[in-house]
């Protein structure tokens, strides 16, 4: 279990070779234009954010179970290997944030999904909190038309640290609703995926998986 003494070794190691780690990743690439340049110094801003924030954290810390991690002793060499140009890159600007609220998975759907077009990704404002009961429907209904071979993946809110989600394959035919903890919050996304399914046209789910 990696403490913050491990931590402050790995930063230190870091900032001896900052200059030879941001010019070879500067050297691997060809800046090209102002958008990509752009994108690189955001990517440093990201890396140097989680270094700074790698040193807040005591991994020693008596915690709620729910709440204790592990420090990673790789962590400082994982992060230099990741390109500056890359969809990792950007995703770490999630890190050492506050609860995941609604921008936050969006952007993080984002990232993962964009470069898919198999998939489309619902805004998570649509879905909402389908504790409170709410199922939107008929707001939803829009987002199915003109579909047809594709994924629709549907992040919901089940309260306000957890999420899960609804992924309709229209070309398998399947349904899948995930959620992370295996929690009773699944009842509630299930119901909201049997109402969803029926304003498909022609879609006959065959099957469920959970």
């Amino acid at each position: 279990k990696a403490n913050k003494d491990s931590c402050d070794q790995n930063l230190g190691k870091q900032e001896n070779c900052g200059g030879d780690y941001w010019g070879r990743h500067l050297r691997d690439w060809d800046v090209g234009s102002h958008e990509k340049e752009s994108r690189v110094i955001k990517s440093i801003q990201y890396v140097e954010k989680l270094i700074s924030w790698i040193e807040t954290n005591h991994f020693t810390l008596l915690v709620a179970i729910h709440f204790q991690v592990e420090g990673d002793p790789d962590i400082m060499s994982k992060l230099k290997s990741i390109p500056l140009l890359s969809v990792q890159a950007e995703a770490l600007d999630l890190v050492g944030k506050l609860p995941l609220g609604d921008s936050t998975v969006n952007t993080l759907m984002l990232e993962l999904f964009a470069e898919r077009v198999d998939t489309i990704v619902v805004d998570t404002a649509i879905a909402g909190n389908v504790m409170n009961g709410f199922l939107p429907v008929e707001t939803m209904e829009n987002v199915f038309l003109g579909v047809t071979g594709e994924k629709i993946l549907i992040p919901v809110i089940c309260c306000k640290n957890h999420w899960c989600s609804v992924v309709i394959d229209l070309k398998a035919k399947e349904v899948l609703v995930y959620d992370p903890l295996n929690s009773s919050f699944g009842v509630k996304v299930r119901t909201l995926a049997d109402k969803l399914v029926t304003i498909l046209p022609g879609f006959v789910p065959r099957k469920y998986r959970g």
